[in-house]
């Protein structure tokens, strides 16, 4: 089961950890997601942060660039894929490192690091649900990896919330992605 925090979650965070997150320059975003609205990430270079509020390591940072392609649309509809530098065991994101699953800084369009997933609700009165996969086996739940749930989009950049995606459990909290070209 994916756990992904609700932007009501996020805006709880007081005391200590807020003190010990409050330098960085990601913030918790409104969710600007409408109803009957496409969300699209264009390809490019990010600079890209999470932020744990949950976990072993609540209260911490990672700083990293996130580089999004897409296939051409002879190739599965244009999918993107892309991989991430990140120090993830910073902010407790539970990754296995084993060879069951793509390592978040695969550049192989057969086993990317990152799927970006998108859902559009068969019902016109819901939203858009975009996922960036990290260190996922596609369509697997059994494993290790992150979801990065897009709930705001700019010209600049994206956010969201993030969690595991899998039976491994630790980190969460939210995400902040900036176009870097």
């Amino acid at each position: 089961m994916v756990r992904l925090l609700p932007l009501s979650a996020l805006l709880v965070v007081t005391g200590s950890l807020w003190g010990q997150i409050g330098q960085s320059s990601c913030r918790p975003q409104v969710d600007n997601r409408r109803v009957g609205s496409a969300i699209e990430l264009p390809p490019g270079r990010y600079d890209l942060t999470l932020v744990a509020i949950a976990g072993s390591a609540a209260g911490a940072e990672a700083k990293g660039v996130l580089h999004l392609r897409r296939l051409p649309e002879i190739h599965d509809g244009g999918a993107t894929w892309g991989a991430v530098e990140l120090d993830f065991a910073a902010v407790g994101a539970p990754f296995a490192g084993d060879s069951t699953v793509p390592s978040p800084n695969s550049t192989d369009p057969a086993w990317p690091g990152v799927v970006v997933y998108r859902q559009q609700p068969a019902d016109t009165n819901q939203v858009a649900n975009v996922r960036l996969l990290i260190g996922t086996r596609q369509g697997g739940l059994d494993g290790t990896g992150i979801a990065l749930q897009v709930r705001h989009t700019s010209p600049v950049g994206f956010s969201g919330t993030w969690g595991e995606f899998g039976i491994a459990r630790d980190g969460s909290g939210y995400f902040c992605a900036t176009r870097r070209d």
